[in-house]
């Protein structure tokens, strides 16, 4: 297996298909070889036993045919029959001459066998020729006996040696038939255990290469599918393998490591966002309390400064009643501190409604520090627009205090002249208390 997981995909198939063609190639060889076999076979059976028997029989044929006439030529009652059967023994001699050459070329056996029969068969012709003269000659009768006795006799030797002769071609023959039959057996046992061998061999190439491919690629489907889940500690195996799968579990293992990183980075990005919303939170938190801070004392010295106002009001006002009397001198004086009593009183209101303004902003910025985490960039609006106010309620209290100190400066004034006109109207005045 580690031969193969060092091939390509494509290589393997490549051998796996090379094999089972040879392997059917083998087969097909070896059924021409049988087929060749038995064609030599065949071929050694028609030339040989085959045509020596049917040369055999056909010369035995026309030896029969020949002796027929040999009775016809000792039966002729005139010279036409004698010479017509004459001649029909001349015609099958030649014929079974040829069937003599033609056995001899062929046959397989003892070739004295075939000589024997030949030369029983040449020496028929002297023992015909006798009948034939005697015939001539008028002496039937010796004719007719030679016929019967030598001729016969020698017809009968000539069958002898074909009989021997036709048998062993019959004998080579049936071994020829017997032998192409054994070759086409073991031909057929041999082709079976080949095609038998080629199957088995064949379904074991496809169980190497199918499994040398199926097994590294369910176990990649198995990897890919625990990366998937998120399960980043399976380890990829073949990436050692020198094949496709190797280039694929190489693969998959930079895509596995790419994903380790990305979970770091994905790790570090939460932990970076915790950080800084606690950081933005506590940075609220800090600036909700800081303008908390900023507001109470904005909101002490307005209360202060209107504690103050009032009690100048108040002493204006006595003032004011006591001097409501006096000359006109300091009539206008109390038409402007009347002035600036209303102008006081619009400030204080103004003051109060920023004040009330001051408390809804408070109010405000600490509903919106509850909703510091989804409105904190309105927040920060807020803050600044409440960092407006105070800078506006900062200018109304200098105001305030600029008016305060203005009403001292009147009010002591009138104190001042009231007292003047006291040591006017006093009968003990003297240049030294009305210097004072």
């Amino acid at each position: 297996m580690s031969l193969l997981s060092n091939l390509k995909i494509s290589a393997r198939l490549y051998v796996g298909f090379a094999l089972i063609l040879v392997l059917t190639l083998g087969i097909g060889l070896l059924g021409d070889a049988t087929d060749d076999r038995l064609t030599e076979l065949t071929v050694k059976l028609y030339r040989h036993p085959f045509t020596v028997t049917n040369a055999l029989q056909e010369a035995n044929t026309n030896i029969v045919a020949m002796h027929r006439s040999m009775k016809d030529v000792a039966l002729a009652s005139n010279p036409e029959e004698l010479v017509k059967a004459v001649a029909d023994v001349d015609a099958r001699e030649k014929k079974v001459y040829e069937k003599f050459a033609l056995v001899r070329e062929r046959f397989l056996g003892d070739k004295s066998d075939v000589e024997a029969a030949a030369k029983a068969f040449a020496d028929w012709k002297p023992i015909r020729d006798q009948v034939i003269a005697a015939i001539r000659d008028g002496r039937r009768e010796d004719a007719a006996t030679i016929t019967k006795t030598l001729g016969a006799n020698q017809v009968a030797q000539v069958n002898a040696t074909l009989t021997k002769v036709i048998a062993f071609s019959f004998d080579k023959a049936e071994a020829f038939m017997k032998n192409a039959e054994a070759v086409s057996h073991q031909a057929e046992l041999y082709t079976r255990i080949a095609m038998a061998a080629a199957v088995v061999l064949g379904l074991l190439i496809a169980w190497l290469v199918g499994g040398s491919i199926t097994k590294p690629v369910n176990a990649m489907t198995r990897v890919m599918g625990d990366l998937a889940a998120n399960n980043l500690p399976v380890q990829v195996p073949h990436a050692d393998r020198r094949d496709e799968i190797g280039l694929m579990a190489k693969a998959v293992e930079h895509f596995k490591n790419q994903l380790v990183r990305v979970k770091q980075l994905e790790g570090e990005q939460e932990a970076q966002k915790a950080r800084s919303e606690a950081e933005r939170k506590a940075a609220l938190r800090q600036l909700a309390s800081t303008f908390e801070d900023s507001v109470g004392k904005v909101i002490e010295t307005v209360t202060s400064a209107a504690t103050e106002l009032q009690a100048s009001s108040s002493q204006m006002a006595g003032t004011a009643s006591e001097t409501s009397a006096q000359a006109s001198t300091v009539a206008s004086a109390s038409q402007q501190a009347s002035a600036n009593v209303e102008t006081v009183a619009a400030a204080t209101e103004e003051l109060s409604s920023s004040i009330s303004e001051i408390a809804r902003q408070v109010e405000r910025s600490q509903s919106v520090a509850a909703r510091a985490e989804q409105e904190a960039q309105s927040t920060t609006d807020q803050v600044r627009a409440l960092s407006e106010n105070a800078a506006k309620i900062g200018e109304v209290v200098n105001l305030i205090n600029d008016i305060a100190a203005q009403t001292n400066l009147l009010a002591l004034n009138a104190t001042k002249f009231r007292s003047i006109k006291q040591v006017q109207s006093s009968p003990c005045r003297t240049p030294l208390s009305l210097a004072a």
